[in-house]
């Protein structure tokens, strides 16, 4: 079967058959990949020839001819070329044979040079191994020449250390203190290293660091029983030898309580016994001479209803404290009648004063000074604190605990609490008892701050006595008040009474110490008290016959009160301010204002009680529309302002003289200024009661005295009082 070529390349897909015997099949396939092959041809660009062929426009079997005779020609040139270049070849083929003989050299030197690195890393590793096995060898011959060298160290006994333990040396140097740490050492490895049970030399040491042992303690036993007997001499400043020769031998110390035994124990209780017999003769001649300069306190006749009857109250104080009787050197004054025995003055500088140093007794005493006993107690406990502060700081570092401190200087913490507890049934003063209680906290402050708590028990203990006589005290008053009968309740003049002065005066010295504190059961105390005053004054009242002198009694006495309190108030700053103390004022300003008002209705109704009778019926009726009771209410005002005329100034200047004769200053002029005001008051609204009328009570209202006269009066009594 024939196949157009042409038609092929045209259109690959155009036959796809085989033929009826299947033989093209084959042939129809290469036909294919020939034409794929020719159509790339043509893609590049092609060949001149083959287009020429394909296109028809030559005939193939000449181009194969031509094709064939071109290939002819030029094999026929490239075998020429060749044979022209075969002596070059030749010569070529020997250089490289040469080539090849030296690179089989050079092959034959790096071998050898390869088996020599060979040999040479085995020979490092030969080494390193060796190296490495004397370095071990190093590293354990060092670590036993250490352990050797420790073992002599601890083990042998030089001369020096023989020389200067068993007499040479003095017990109170340097060096000495350094052998004893040598040997310390020593006794430490002897006993507890294990390596010292194995070792067979220590058969011959062990007795000899046994006996430099024994003489080391015996040695140094001797020098600080010496050293604490110089402690025991008169005048001694025994923090001096504390700090300055006992604290540089602390080695000497603890070596006694390692190997000292029993003999640590009796150096132990000699200077506790010691250092405790000082500090109580110290504090016990300390508080004796304080007690020679105590000012005579107040005794039980101070309490606020006076001294005919404290017997009814005397059991209050023998539960607290250790009975009713004096301390020795406590005198109780009899100064019932004196306010000033409640004054706090300048007592209160003693809380800003804490840290002041106690006071020398023979210098105070060259002065004639006489003190308090807040002070007294506050000199005890200041020494107290710096003393133990000194010892327990001593004891610590010294003996490294705290125990001996607490042995050491329980003997003076007992002498001084026993002031206390002896002094506590004898006073009286809730000033001295509150100062003192304000003293011991903010001296246990003091000792927080510096994070010392071996004087809590002794502030516990303290403030344990305080509280307890300072509410025995408060209720002694308090019950004074309740029992008060008798002259107590009598008086024939309605100014401030007795009771009156005192509570004052106690009640500001209180709130002024309780300012800074606020304590609550403080502030309640004084509620009590309070109210049993006011009791007390209302019952003095009641034996006043006449009503007004009753009320003339309670406004003096409400007002000397609050004068007092106030005056307390304005000495505090505005950050200090006690509220307690403002309520109180508030109370009493109340209480003033309620009665008060009825002193002065009571004053103006004696001098113009038609006038104020007619303003309040006037005004209670409201009824000015009815004809019948306007005439009435014409006639009876036209007869009130004809007397009122005639005798307002006279009645001015007899209200004037009364307030005067029957108020004090400055409650007095308050007084005044408020019937002043008050009549006033009541004399305008007069007025507008006659300018609400018909035209008959106007024209009264212009007849009568004018406001601005009757104020010019006025202000010319009120500037006779300023």
């Amino acid at each position: 079967m024939d196949v157009d070529v042409r038609m092929l390349l045209e259109d690959g897909e155009a036959w796809d058959g085989e033929g009826e015997d299947g033989t093209w099949k084959d042939g129809v396939g290469t036909l294919r990949r020939l034409a794929t092959s020719l159509r790339a041809n043509r893609t590049r660009g092609g060949d001149p020839t083959l287009e020429d062929v394909l296109s028809g426009r030559t005939d193939a079997r000449t181009a194969i001819e031509d094709a064939e005779e071109n290939l002819k020609e030029r094999e026929t040139k490239a075998v020429g070329a060749f044979c022209a270049s075969v002596d070059e070849l030749e010569a070529l083929h020997g250089r490289l044979r040469e080539c090849d003989v030296a690179l089989s050299a050079m092959e034959d030197v790096l071998g050898g040079f390869q088996q020599s690195l060979g040999n040479l890393s085995s020979e490092i590793r030969q080494l390193q191994s060796q190296s490495h096995v004397m370095s071990v060898q190093l590293k354990n011959r060092r670590l036993a020449e250490a352990q050797l060298a420790d073992f002599l160290k601890h083990t042998a006994v030089p001369p020096a250390m023989v020389g200067e333990i068993t007499g040479k040396g003095d017990v109170g140097s340097d060096a000495f203190a350094a052998q004893l740490r040598s040997l310390h050492g020593k006794l430490e490895f002897v006993k507890g290293d294990p390596r010292a049970g194995r070792a067979v030399a220590l058969g011959d040491v062990e007795p000899e660091l046994e006996k430099l042992r024994i003489k080391a303690v015996s040695r140094v036993r001797d020098y600080l029983m010496h050293k604490f007997s110089t402690l025991r001499k008169p005048k001694t400043n025994f923090q001096i030898i504390q700090q300055n020769v006992l604290r540089k031998h602390i080695d000497l110390i603890r070596f006694l309580q390692e190997h000292g035994g029993e003999v640590f124990g009796e150096v132990h209780a000699s200077y506790v016994d010691t250092m405790s017999k000082v500090y109580m003769a110290h504090f016990h001649n300390y508080t004796a001479a304080l007690m020679r300069l105590l000012k005579e306190t107040a005794g039980p006749q101070t309490l606020l209803a006076g001294e005919e009857h404290r017997g009814a109250f005397s059991g209050l104080f023998t539960s607290v404290g250790k009975g009713s009787s004096a301390m020795p050197g406590i005198v109780a004054t009899d100064n019932s009648n004196a306010p000033e025995a409640y004054q706090i003055g300048a007592r209160g500088e003693i809380l800003e004063e804490l840290d002041a140093p106690p006071r020398i007794p023979h210098v105070a005493e060259a002065k004639k000074e006489k003190l308090p006993y807040e002070e007294v107690f506050r000199c005890m406990q200041k020494l107290l604190m710096e003393t133990s502060t000194s010892e327990f700081v001593f004891c610590t570092d010294f003996f490294g605990e705290t125990k001996t401190y607490s042995r050491v200087f329980a003997g003076a913490t007992s002498i001084v609490e026993e002031n206390v507890t002896t002094a506590m049934p004898s006073l009286y003063d809730p000033m001295t008892l509150l100062l003192v209680i304000r003293v011991n906290s903010q001296h246990q402050s003091v000792m927080l701050d510096r994070s010392l708590h071996c004087l809590d028990t002794h502030f516990d203990r303290v403030a344990m006595l305080a509280w307890p006589r300072l509410k025995a005290v408060f209720d002694a008053h308090l019950v004074s008040l309740r029992q008060a009968q008798g002259s107590a309740l009598v008086t024939k003049h309605p100014g401030p009474h007795l009771i009156n002065k005192r509570f004052a005066e106690l009640a500001k010295s209180i709130f002024i110490l309780n300012t800074k504190f606020d304590d609550a059961q403080i502030d309640h105390s004084m509620d009590r008290i309070s109210g049993g005053v006011c009791n007390v004054l209302l019952r003095i009242a009641g034996t006043f016959k006449v009503k007004r002198m009753q009320m003339v009694f309670l406004v003096n006495n409400y007002d000397a009160i609050l004068g007092v309190l106030r005056s307390a108030s304005t000495e505090e700053s505005i950050e200090q301010k006690n509220d307690a103390l403002l309520k109180m004022i508030e109370y009493y300003e109340e209480l003033l204002k309620t009665n008060t008002d009825v002193v002065v209705e009571d004053i103006l109704m004696g001098r113009f009680g038609g006038l104020i009778s007619y303003v309040k019926k006037v005004e209670k009726s409201n009824n000015l529309e009815s004809t019948r009771g306007a005439k009435a209410d014409e006639a009876e005002a036209q007869r009130l302002l004809a007397d009122f005329s005639k005798v307002w100034k006279q009645s001015i200047d007899a209200v004037y003289r009364e307030v005067v004769a029957t108020f004090q200053e400055p409650t007095g002029y308050a007084v005044l200024k408020s019937v002043f005001t008050q009549f006033l008051l009541y004399y305008t609204r007069f007025l507008d009661t006659l300018k609400r009328g018909p035209p008959s009570s106007q024209e009264l209202a212009k007849k009568a005295v004018m406001i601005p006269s009757i104020m010019y009066e006025i202000k010319r009594y009120s500037q006779a009082l300023e």
